[in-house]
């Protein structure tokens, strides 16, 4: 019953399916909730804390896309740097950057990065 539930409505967490056994007259616990769903191959994650694209959206990203196409790679080349420098300082210095795995002096000679930022 618990697996069926959960694949039916995949949003719903752990204290909801308590209650909703509690209130058929059984007593589980949250952990007895996961480890069942665990034992049947499901597995906990995070819902998507961003929504996704909507239409009029996408048609504004392609737009943009289609009037920078022509772009000099240079321009392009800038942008990456001011961002790059913008992290830097709002992010608390360089050591703020974790995991962006960028090469100083690539950067500083105006190539392209290989990583960009995901923030």
């Amino acid at each position: 019953m618990i697996t069926r539930t959960v694949s039916k409505n995949p949003r719903t967490t752990r204290g909801d399916r308590v209650n909703d056994l509690q209130r058929a007259g059984t007593k589980v616990t949250k952990a007895t909730i996961s480890n069942t769903l665990r034992r049947q191959g499901l597995k906990s994650c995070s819902a998507r804390r961003v929504p996704l694209l909507k239409p009029v959206h996408v048609q504004a990203r392609l737009k943009f896309a289609r009037e920078h196409l022509d772009d000099p790679e240079e321009d392009w080349e800038n942008v990456i740097c001011a961002v790059l420098a913008e992290a830097v300082t709002f992010l608390g210095g360089e050591r703020a950057l974790g995991r962006l795995k960028v090469d100083w002096l690539t950067v500083q000679s105006r190539r392209v990065p290989d990583v960009l930022p995901r923030w």
